[in-house]
């Protein structure tokens, strides 16, 4: 059993994002670390910020360099290169010369999309419990890898079994699922639900929590040997899916 000690007397919607400080945007904007928001960064962080491009903070523009290839662009000055002394802006992945001047020589930077992923928590009550983050997705991290971080977040328990097929939730922040009872109405199971981004909807898994990977590209087939999602939810069988909390996802406008 997975045990985390701490109380809760209130299982409401939970909040983990509070607003970003002035520090914590200059942070995340200041792409050359010098310490200033400028314009072209402020510009740049609303129009083109998340969308995988290699931006120039000189003269504006974008281009379609990979990320390694956008970071190694240098300006070298009387530099010995094939027996001469080079003075220019040269590329150490491609080692092309480029026509830049150091101004624009030294202003590529890239960006990359966030990686946004969560958890939601459907109790038999009706309240909901939900974690969304953003970045810092750990690689190959499984569903359950997420649902136990959560645990740990938000401090509550969660109690499961393991069998052949994995772990089988059986409680969650004191909530346990009943025993069979074949002469009973109120069957039910900790049911695991994956978000399919594109029909928006959430779906029944298809794969215990051990087999279901983090990741933007959704699959959820029956026999495939495991299923991928960026959100996934857990709820009692015998709720409606209608009643569920969406992710939230922040929106790019893709006309430059």
């Amino acid at each position: 059993h997975d045990d985390h000690d701490g109380d809760h007397d209130d299982h409401g919607d939970h909040d983990d994002h509070d607003e970003p400080t002035p520090q914590e945007l200059l942070s995340e904007f200041d792409v050359n670390n010098d310490g200033n928001l400028s314009w072209q960064e402020a510009w740049f962080a609303f129009d083109f910020e998340g969308e995988n491009v290699c931006y120039n903070l000189y003269t504006y523009e974008t281009n379609n360099d990979s990320e390694d290839v956008c970071g190694a662009y240098g300006y070298y000055e009387d530099y010995p290169m094939g027996g001469e002394s080079f003075t220019g802006c040269y590329n150490m992945v491609t080692h092309q010369v480029s026509g830049d001047n150091q101004s624009v020589c030294t202003s590529y930077y890239f960006v990359g999309e966030h990686e946004e992923y969560g958890v939601a928590f459907v109790l038999p009550d009706g309240s909901t419990m939900m974690m969304e983050m953003d970045g810092g997705m750990q690689e190959n991290m499984t569903g359950w890898n997420l649902t136990d971080e959560a645990a740990h977040s938000m401090e509550f328990d969660i109690d499961y079994t393991v069998s052949e097929y994995g772990k089988m939730v059986t409680s969650i922040a004191g909530h346990e699922a009943p025993e069979w009872d074949a002469n009973s109405s109120n069957n039910w199971y900790w049911a695991l639900y994956l978000w399919n981004e594109t029909g928006e909807a959430w779906e029944e898994s298809n794969h215990g929590i051990d087999s279901v990977i983090l990741g933007e590209d959704f699959s959820n087939v029956a026999g495939a040997g495991t299923s991928e999602a960026e959100f996934i939810a857990w709820a009692p069988s015998t709720v409606s899916t209608d009643t569920f909390p969406t992710p939230e996802h922040d929106d790019h406008d893709d006309d430059h």
